[in-house]
């Protein structure tokens, strides 16, 4: 199931240039899952339009946790076995990743709606270890919240 949060109507046009940036505090009750954010607009009469989309495997390590030689204003991910990081089951951790780079006007009067989901049967395969819960914990002391790069 999804998560789905929508916007008030936007007061003026937006226009998005660039990564988004996603970061979220999850509780699962597997050692492994996945998360997938999407983010659509829906019209005055509406109809969704995709903008974006990030998906992110619970077990991959973003490069600031990450000794590298090089800097980058990006949050990167190490995709290597030895950069994986352990999950506790039943623990929230925040997670941080990137979206799909995009330049997208929104029209005034327009929504924006963020769906949050563990899965994506109809495009990705699963993890081989398949969380039963993915848990957005917005009552904790973490803030959930996606950076939208606007002008």
């Amino acid at each position: 199931k999804n998560v789905v949060f929508t916007s008030s109507p936007l007061e003026n046009d937006m226009e998005i240039n660039g990564h988004v940036y996603v970061s979220l505090p999850l509780q699962v009750d597997a050692a492994d899952g996945q998360v997938f954010v999407y983010i659509d607009e829906m019209d005055q009469k509406g109809n969704l339009r995709y903008i974006t989309e990030g998906m992110f495997r619970l077990t991959h390590t973003p490069l600031a946790a990450v000794d590298h030689a090089y800097k980058t204003p990006e949050i990167n991910i190490a995709f290597t076995k030895n950069s994986h990081r352990s999950i506790i089951p039943g623990k929230t951790e925040v997670y941080s990743f990137p979206m799909l780079p995009i330049s997208y006007k929104i029209k005034k009067g327009n929504q924006l709606i963020v769906s949050i989901a563990g899965s994506d049967h109809t495009h990705f395969d699963n993890t081989e270890i398949k969380p039963e819960k993915l848990i957005l914990d917005i009552g904790s002391n973490h803030k959930a919240y996606i950076q939208l790069p606007v002008r």
